[in-house]
């Protein structure tokens, strides 16, 4: 269904990804599984004046791991059958805005906290924002994208991959 008509987002690992750059810092070779930490799904819902958008938080979380998985393998840092470590990740919608622009098009904001669970018992949110003026998928892809980044610099998380 297209996002301007309102509908079902599902949101594509294909649309953004993560540059070498963000993950140069992390200890390669090692074996790291990431996991959803959502099992079933947990919807959120956008509204304007006559439309409503509708997500999921797993559907979210997965395409936060595909991005965060390729940019690992890349890096040297692959999934194992006894991992060094695991990481389970869990996308918390906070919240999303979205209008109808003259073009025919929409213009949407999106916000979300990109919790992750380390192997070790520790753990860190992250948050993740954009704006898009091509629609709430794309406003979503590009949050998860900047809670990526920040994740991949946040303290904790550097401790526990690069332990």
């Amino acid at each position: 269904m297209l996002a301007a008509c309102g509908g079902e987002i599902v949101t594509s690992p294909d649309a953004v990804r993560i540059e070498p750059f963000w993950v140069a810092q992390l200890r390669a070779p090692q074996s790291v599984v990431l996991s959803n930490g959502l099992s079933n799904p947990v919807k959120y819902q956008i509204r304007n004046e006559s439309i409503t958008w509708e997500l999921d938080a797993r559907q979210l979380t997965d395409t936060a791991i595909v991005i965060l998985r390729r940019a690992l393998d890349a890096q040297g840092i692959r999934p194992g059958a006894q991992p060094d470590k695991t990481v389970m990740l869990r996308t918390e919608v906070r919240g999303g805005m979205a209008m109808f622009v003259l073009v025919p098009t929409v213009a949407a904001s999106a916000r979300l906290t990109l919790h992750a669970d380390f192997g070790d018992g520790t753990a860190t949110s992250v948050d993740g924002e954009n704006g898009s003026g091509f629609g709430v998928q794309g406003a979503f892809e590009g949050a998860i994208q900047s809670a990526l980044h920040r994740l991949l610099i946040d303290p904790r998380f550097l401790a526990y991959i690069n332990r």
